[in-house]
């Protein structure tokens, strides 16, 4: 997850795209994907929130 822009300045459709590309790009058909964020304490609250959102959204997405 990218901690550097797309979280800390990123749109909040931007945070949610970031985060479905992420599933749909690193998922396998076993399952297990774990994905590693981080908020920074210069983030906007809204964006944490659109990460936390985003990944509770497409949690069951990691496999076929």
């Amino acid at each position: 997850m990218d901690s550097q822009s797309i979280i800390p300045m990123g749109t909040l459709k931007e945070i949610e795209e970031h985060v479905r590309e992420a599933v749909l790009n690193l998922r396998s058909k076993s399952g297990g994907l774990i994905l590693n964020a981080e908020c920074n304490v210069e983030t906007p609250l809204a964006n944490c929130e659109a990460l936390c959102q985003a990944l509770e959204k497409y949690q069951r997405c990691y496999s076929n």
